[in-house]
This record gives C-alpha cells, sequence and structure tokens, in this order.
C-alpha cells in the first residue's frame, strides 16, 4: 500500500501545469487519479475496468485549479467506453465558477451501447437545455451507465474535452486498448494479498484508520476483512463475537495479509502473560480493548490495569474511549451508564478535567473520544452546537501531555435525531479532525446489527452506499498521512464565527501563526496549524464550516509569508501561486478541507 501511495504522490507531481482538460486510462497515467463511488475499480495488464457496486457508480478526477478550462473553448466531450450491461443511458454532471454544485442544472446524458465492444461518443455540450456549459469548468463526474447495477463490467478508455469534434475524433483513434502483461496489476478488485506484513509497518507514524468492529462472526472471514481494507481502514478495533475462541487466531493472519493492526477484546488485558501468549508476538496483535466510555472515579482502577499491561507486554497498547464533551457530569464521574440526568449537558471545564485526568494517570500514548455532530432539526440539517469546543478541549489536552489524539467520527444514523453522512460530511469531520492534529480517526460502527439501522456494511454484510462514501474520503486521508505525521499541531483558530454558525466558537483559539498573514473570506473557517517537525516550514489545514444545509462553496483568498504554497486537494499535491496582490484562491465546496503545506 505504501509503494501505491508512492506512486499517486508521483503520478500527482509529474502533471503538467497547463495539462490539456484530456484524460488516457488504458495503457495511460491518468486511471490511478480516478475516484469512483459505488464501484469497484481494476487496473489489469494496463486496462482499466469497472464494476459497479450499487446503484449509482460514479467516476471523477479531482481538477487542479491548474487544470481548470474555459468551456466556450472545449465545448465537445469525447469518451470512449467497452460495456457489457442492459443499461442504455450514462451522463456527465460539471461545476463551474458559477454553478458550484453538481445537480440536474449541469447533467448531461447522452446514450450509451452494452454489447462488449468498444464505442466513440462525442457530445457537444452546449447542445443541453441546461444551457450551464459557460465560464470555467472547476470539476465534473461522469455516471459511466445512469443507473448502475451490480450485474454490468465497464471498461473506459479514455475521455475529454475538446475545441472541435475533429480534435476529438482524433484523441478517441489514438487509443491502445490492447493488453500489455509487462504491467503490473496495481490494484485489482479482490486479489489475497501475497506479503505479510512486519511489525515496522504497523508501527509506523501515520493516520490511523479504523472502526468499532461488532460484525456477525458468521460473516468472518478473509474476504470480510480484505473487503474491510480495501474501505482504507488499517486499524479494527474488534469485539468479543470476533475475537476471542477459534475465531481469535485466523483474524489476526486475516488482518496480517491485508495490513491492519487489531485491539483484541477477550478480557486478555486482565492476565496479559498467560492470557496473550499463544499470539502476543503476532504483527498485527496491537494490544486489548479495556472499556468504552469509563468515569473518572474508575481511572485509578483502570490505570492500574492498563498500566501494568503496558510493562509486562513490552509495550502493547491497551484501548480505553473517553466519554465526549456532551456528557452529563454524572457520566464523567461514573460512566456512561450514569444516564439519570439529560445526556447533552456540555460543560467545557469538566470534561479538560476529565481529560486531563486520564492523560496523568495513564501510561498510553494516545487519548480517544467520540464526537457525534451530525442531527437533525425539524427535517433540516443541523449541527451540535459545541462541536469544535469539543474536539478543541480534548485535542489541548493531548498536546499539553504529548498524547495522539483520535477520535470516533458520525458514521450512521443510529436514532432519528441523526443522520447518515453523506460522502461531503465524512470529508468536513475528517478535516474538522485534522485541523486539532488527529492522528486516529476511527468509525462507529463499521457494521450496523439491525436491518433499520444499516451503518458501512449492513446486519447482513453487504456494503452500503456510505462504505463507498467513506472509502472515497479515507483514501484521500491515507494519501496524506506521510506527509501529514511530519507536522506537529499548534491549534486552531476560526474565521467569520457568528451566531449562524455556534459550532464553530472555539475557546483559547491559537494566535500568532506568522505563516497566514491575511485571510479574505465571507464564509466561516475553521484553520488548525501546524509547524515542520525537526525543521524549518509550517503547515495549515482550512475548512469550509458553513452550515452543510446551505450547501455554499467558501471563496478563501490567503496571503502567505513564505516562498511555496503547496495545497492537496483529496490528498494530491498542486502548488499555490500568488496573484498580483499577493493571495492564493481556494475555492472550498460544502464539507471540504484542505492541507496546505509552507515552505
Amino acid at each position: 500500500m505504501r509503494a501505491f501511495l508512492l506512486s499517486l504522490l508521483l503520478l500527482a507531481d509529474a502533471l503538467p501545469s497547463a495539462a490539456a482538460p484530456r484524460w488516457v486510462l488504458n495503457n495511460g497515467r491518468d486511471a490511478l487519479r480516478l475516484a469512483a463511488g459505488q464501484a469497484d475499480l481494476a487496473f489489469k495488464q494496463g486496462l482499466i475496468t469497472i464494476t459497479p457496486t450499487g446503484t449509482d457508480a460514479t467516476l471523477s478526477i479531482p481538477l487542479a485549479p491548474e487544470e481548470r478550462f474555459e468551456a466556450a473553448r472545449y465545448p465537445f466531450f469525447a469518451f470512449r467506453y467497452r460495456y457489457r450491461t442492459a443499461i442504455r443511458q450514462a451522463g456527465l454532471f460539471f461545476t463551474t465558477d458559477g454553478l458550484t454544485d453538481l445537480s440536474d442544472r449541469s447533467y448531461s446524458p447522452f446514450p450509451v451501447e452494452g454489447d462488449e465492444k468498444w464505442h466513440d461518443q462525442i457530445v457537444d455540450l452546449r447542445a443541453y437545455a441546461h444551457c450551464n456549459w459557460k465560464g470555467t469548468i472547476t470539476g465534473f463526474r461522469i455516471d459511466p451507465t445512469n443507473p448502475s447495477d451490480t450485474n454490468s463490467v465497464l471498461a473506459i478508455s479514455r475521455f475529454g474535452f475538446f475545441p472541435s469534434e475533429p480534435g476529438a475524433r482524433k484523441f478517441l483513434g489514438e487509443a491502445d486498448d490492447t493488453p500489455d502483461p509487462a504491467k503490473e496489476t496495481l490494484f485489482p478488485k479482490s486479489a489475497p494479498a501475497a506479503v505479510s506484513y512486519p511489525p515496522e509497518h504497523f508501527s509506523r507514524d501515520r493516520i490511523r484508520i479504523g472502526a468499532w468492529g461488532n460484525f456477525r462472526p458468521v460473516d468472518l472471514d478473509e474476504a470480510y476483512i480484505r473487503t474491510y481494507a480495501s474501505c482504507g481502514f488499517d486499524w479494527l478495533i474488534a469485539m468479543p463475537g470476533i475475537s476471542g475462541g477459534l475465531l481469535r487466531e485466523p483474524l489476526l493472519q486475516w488482518c496480517d495479509l491485508n495490513g491492519i493492526e487489531a485491539y483484541i477484546a477477550d478480557d486478555g488485558y486482565l492476565d496479559p502473560v498467560a492470557r496473550t501468549a499463544s499470539y502476543a508476538a503476532h504483527p498485527s496483535f496491537l494490544g486489548h480493548y479495556v472499556v468504552d466510555e469509563p468515569g473518572a472515579d474508575d481511572f485509578d482502577r483502570l490505570a492500574s490495569l492498563c498500566n501494568g499491561y503496558v510493562k509486562l507486554t513490552g509495550g502493547k497498547v491497551p484501548y480505553v474511549n473517553l466519554l465526549p464533551m456532551y456528557a452529563n457530569a454524572a457520566q464523567l464521574k461514573y460512566g456512561a451508564a450514569a444516564d439519570a440526568i439529560q445526556y447533552y449537558d456540555a460543560d467545557p471545564a469538566l470534561f479538560r478535567k476529565y481529560c486531563d485526568a486520564f492523560c496523568t494517570k495513564f501510561d498510553v500514548g494516545y487519548i480517544c473520544t467520540d464526537i457525534y455532530p451530525l442531527d437533525w432539526v425539524q427535517g433540516r440539517r443541523a449541527t451540535y452546537r459545541d462541536y469544535v469546543e469539543s474536539i478543541n478541549v480534548i485535542a489541548a489536552s493531548a498536546r499539553e501531555h504529548r498524547k495522539d489524539f483520535w477520535c470516533f467520527l458520525q458514521t450512521f444514523a443510529w436514532t432519528p435525531s441523526k443522520r447518515t453522512p453523506t460522502e461531503a460530511e465524512f470529508r468536513w469531520q475528517a478535516y474538522s479532525l485534522l485541523s486539532f492534529g488527529c492522528k486516529g480517526i476511527l468509525c462507529w460502527t463499521y457494521a450496523g446489527t439491525e436491518p433499520a439501522c444499516p451503518s458501512l456494511v449492513d446486519a447482513c454484510g453487504r456494503r452500503t452506499d456510505s462504505w463507498y462514501d467513506a472509502k472515497t474520503v479515507f483514501q484521500e486521508i491515507r494519501r496524506l498521512s506521510d506527509l501529514y505525521v511530519t507536522y506537529a499541531n499548534l491549534g486552531a483558530f476560526n474565521h467569520n464565527c457568528t451566531a449562524a454558525v455556534p459550532y464553530l466558537r472555539l475557546s483559547k483559539p491559537y494566535t500568532g501563526f506568522d505563516a497566514i498573514q491575511e485571510i479574505r473570506c465571507d464564509a466561516p473557517l475553521l484553520v488548525g496549524c501546524f509547524s515542520k517537525k525537526g525543521g524549518a516550514g509550517s503547515a495549515f489545514t482550512v475548512v469550509n464550516m458553513s452550515e452543510l444545509e446551505e450547501v455554499k462553496t467558501a471563496d478563501v483568498r490567503l496571503k502567505l509569508r513564505g516562498r511555496t504554497f503547496v495545497a492537496h486537494p483529496r490528498g494530491f499535491p498542486t502548488e499555490l501561486q500568488p496573484d498580483a496582490q499577493g493571495f492564493v484562491r481556494l475555492l472550498l465546496p460544502s464539507g471540504e478541507g484542505v492541507f496546505v503545506t509552507v515552505d
């Protein structure tokens, strides 16, 4: 996986600064830039195939600022494909500087054939009734069929935008769709891992991405764990049903084959020398799950167990997850079960004492909680009003005590007042956490336990639409991980925090971040501040904090102090060029965040 991520970064680095808006997939370099939704991609012997896994398979290539282009100059869309499908329609969506979200206002359908032969399709985008092919094209999405079905197998050779129909036809005619056996299979749809991962693979510094794994034992096999890994996870909190008895050894083996480290929940922490003898040295074994959401009154007992566990196991990691800030005073003292008082009773000062007590008493290198901010209020999307402050408090405690900050993000709707995140909402939560230095992002929970409340995988082990949304975001984070961990988080501050966005409020914002001299933006923003570890340089995150219900794009102009500025939209590096006034520009759609380095 590290080699694959490196190939992605090298690919992005190799892009020309003024690339023409056309992309070669078969026997070309652009297949690795594809972002897929509800689809599995395979790139074998130089050729790409797409297998839909839901009813809304999508493909896109994020456009760097220098790749955006004028619609009037490139009105012809060219598309070469070979399909096995019963569906006869595909489509293109796009965004512009005046049309900032993907919607029916840009939908441009076109016919396709499903006879397993190569076809060339050329579409004049000026001919559609929406009349929106104008201005600057800032992004696009292809629906290879619309809708999609899981019985289809789709191959796409190349596509692009052209000034003329002859130019489009020439591009399509130059396609090379011959398999090349000498070319490596880069990301097969389903292939068992050929290697076991050494311990240093698991212990390396990185952004961990994991989930609370409470899936059914009947579903557990190597293919299930491979699917888990393919969503972007490299970390698993394995609940008792799948980590005890006869399942423990094969679970660890399957995790090892797929580059996943696992917490085991078999009470082995109570006597780690005797109970873990058969698997203590397994490279995928990270440590034991201990408890979820304890009260501070139990910290001394738990710390004694956990600190002794660390010493007896030579550094294995016991796992404890803390209460969130919106727990009431009784729960912070006695644990989650003390729920006689209303749960939402936020007290930042009391929560900070709770976090500091954990950091002081527990000899572990992290502090972890869960924060679920996505609500429904009277049929509209709303955000937990202390969201940013709740992250700020625990992250500040982590920084002061030199611990990593880990956090569960909201993954699904388990009650009518909560909502299942969209792709944008997964991304928004992730970048909000990354702004405070988060190095462990977890999902509660990977698998739904009831048919009415599926999570990423439903109660029968089938992937939901959310699985694909999460996968898209987690792949972005993994592309960013190696760079991100070379910087130390200093804190965060807000911009344009008003009564309309109470969730953006935070106490003790970080001040004096010299890399940013000026911000010009009407939208609310969250800015995370970072310094280079062991050297000169800094970095920051910028997150569009507009209420997600409003679906607003933030137009951010920044005057920065430095020589080189590299943004990483969707995890791909893009150098920013200041304008005549010395400002660089970032366009952040709803829910979008970006990591920027300054040298």
